[in-house]
């Protein structure tokens, strides 16, 4: 599809001047600025299309991103993962600093707050001694257990300052294992509030991120995975969720991509896969 801009034909006057960094603009659009946005009514096309095509006319498997009904769920950022000193910080410092996937993550929340979408933080924490856990942990639950990991009332437990809830944002309780879904109320949140399009960021891209998103694919939500806003504890493993697990349960993008499609309630092309 061409790339539709203000004039409503091809590109249009001004694209290159909005052609921010990703392929989208992050700041506010209006109608009457000149960006690449093809405002309703006047006769205008209702959508136009950034870089890749991330941004489609509306169509019978589209529908525009509205902000009432759009959440951002992030996943862990809490500082045995995000921070120095953290018992899981080294593990995942290479691929947060590949991605710089705290940075995006904290301009998506800020963001979607001022357009008004839903924020919510989905922490991992256990009790001294992690009681709630099996006494014999395997797998990546067995890690936490040994590192000592994301004991509540410690730093490592808490929410990075960086991503400090704000007032209206949601923090979900109760999460023990990889799934949000699995012993928190998301659920139940996300229908209350009329959501219909979740968002992921944050720890892991292979484990907590994607168990997530299968979940919620699973429960009939729109997925969309940022994939400049995740990390995972080596390059291959997060590179190999991105290529062949997000398309098929999420429309991945990045996280400009994701801010663009918000901020001015357009249609977001399906970056997902079949078989």
């Amino acid at each position: 599809m061409s790339i539709i801009g203000a004039s409503g034909v091809g590109r249009g006057a001004g694209w290159e001047s909005w052609h921010g960094i990703g392929g989208v603009t992050a700041g506010p659009l209006n109608c009457d600025d000149g960006g690449p946005r093809a405002c309703h009514g006047g006769g205008r096309p209702p959508i136009l299309s950034f870089k890749r095509d991330i941004l489609v006319a509306a169509d019978e498997r589209t529908s525009p991103m509205k902000p009432a009904t759009t959440a951002l769920v992030l996943i862990e950022f809490q500082n045995d993962f995000t921070s120095p000193g953290g018992t899981l910080h080294d593990a995942v410092a290479g691929v947060m600093e590949r991605t710089n996937m705290l940075v995006n993550a904290a301009k998506t929340a800020a963001a979607v707050r001022q357009a008004g979408a839903t924020v919510i933080h989905s922490p991992i924490q256990y009790a001294p001694g992690y009681g709630e856990l099996t006494p014999k942990p395997y797998g990546i639950l067995a890690g936490v257990v040994d590192t000592g990991s994301f004991v509540k009332g410690t730093w490592g437990a808490q929410i990075v300052d960086e991503l400090t809830p704000v007032a209206g944002d949601i923090v979900l309780e109760g999460k023990r294992g990889l799934d949000a879904f699995g012993s928190t109320n998301i659920d139940f949140i996300l229908r209350s509030k009329g959501i219909e399009t979740v968002a992921l960021a944050g720890f892991l891209t292979n484990c907590c991120v994607e168990s997530t998103m299968r979940s919620a694919y699973e429960r009939g939500f729109e997925v969309i995975t940022l994939t400049d806003a995740v990390a995972a504890t080596s390059v291959e493993e997060h590179e190999n969720a991105i290529k062949f697990d997000y398309p098929m349960f999420s429309k991945p993008m990045t996280h400009a991509e994701f801010i663009a499609a918000v901020q001015v309630g357009a249609s977001v092309a399906d970056s997902s896969r079949g078989y």
